[in-house]
């Protein structure tokens, strides 16, 4: 057998990536509680970059869309009320090259 022999705390076997689903369950949770206080994610994909809630980190040239447009979700962003709690970190179109 060519699998990886990993072994749980309880001296169980461990399937490569089987705690991927569980991960999946906590982040959820976490969610479920922020979202019962207030806490909302800021908008981003095909918005207008607003310097108030984003932080672009990167241009990507788009003839689709126009410059200043939200192409992507790098780090997810949240506010609490009218607060931002964290800029939410994206990639923006400019205009292709050339014109």
């Amino acid at each position: 057998d060519d699998r990886c022999g990993a072994v749980g705390a309880r001296g169980e076997a461990v399937e490569p990536g089987g705690g991927v689903e569980g991960g999946r369950v906590v982040l959820r949770s976490c969610e479920d509680s922020a979202g019962r206080i207030g806490v909302e994610k800021v908008v981003t994909v095909g918005e207008r970059l607003d310097p108030n809630v984003h932080d672009a980190v990167q241009q990507a040239e788009s003839a689709e869309h126009p410059a200043g447009t939200v192409l992507a979700e790098v780090v997810p962003g949240y506010k609490l009320g009218d607060r931002l709690i964290r800029a939410a970190l994206v990639v923006v179109s400019r205009a292709p090259s050339g014109s």
